[in-house]
C-alpha cells in the first residue's frame, strides 16, 4: 500500500484540477495531518499516526451523521456520510470479525488473561496484530467476547 499521506496529496491535486466534490474533505484531511504534526512537534507524521488521524476523522463523521439523523436533518447527515465515504477509501480494509474473534481467543490463552482486567491488554494486542485495519470498538468487542465466561 502506498503511503497514505502521498495518496491523499495526489488525490487532492487531482480533485482540485477537476473541481471534484471531495476536494473539501481532502483539504480537511490535509489540515488534520498538519494539526497532528504540529501537536506532536515532529517534522513529519508516521504512517501509523496518519491512520489514527483517518480513523478519528471517520469516527467524527459517523457520529455527526447519527446526531443529524436524530435531529431530523437528513441532508446534513448525508453530507457527513459522503465525507466518511471519502475518508474510508484511505483506510485499510477491516478484517473479518470471525478472524478477529479467533485471534482474540488465541491471544487470551497465550497471554493468560481473564475478564474484566484483561480486556484492555487484549484490545491493545489485537490492534497491534491487525494494525490500522481494526478500530478500537471492534477490538474491544472481540476482547469482551473472547474473555466472556463460557456457560
Amino acid at each position: 500500500m502506498a503511503n497514505v499521506l502521498s495518496r491523499i496529496e495526489e488525490d487532492l491535486v487531482t480533485a482540485a484540477r477537476a473541481r471534484a466534490p471531495e476536494l473539501a474533505t481532502l483539504r480537511l484531511l490535509k489540515a488534520a495531518f498538519t494539526n497532528e504534526r504540529i501537536a506532536k512537534r515532529v517534522p513529519a507524521i508516521e504512517e501509523a499516526d496518519a491512520l489514527a488521524v483517518l480513523r478519528r476523522e471517520l469516527k467524527r463523521r459517523q457520529e455527526s451523521a447519527s446526531m443529524y439523523d436524530a435531529g431530523k436533518r437528513p441532508e446534513l447527515a448525508q453530507a457527513e456520510r459522503a465525507e466518511a465515504a471519502v475518508i474510508s477509501r484511505y483506510l485499510p480494509p477491516a478484517p473479518d470479525s470471525a478472524a478477529v474473534l479467533a485471534a482474540a481467543q488465541e491471544l487470551a490463552v497465550s497471554m493468560n488473561l481473564a475478564a474484566p482486567s484483561g480486556i484492555g491488554p487484549l484490545t491493545r494486542a489485537l490492534q497491534e496484530r491487525f494494525g490500522g485495519g481494526l478500530d478500537g470498538a471492534s477490538a474491544s468487542q472481540a476482547a469482551r467476547a473472547a474473555l466472556a465466561p463460557k456457560v
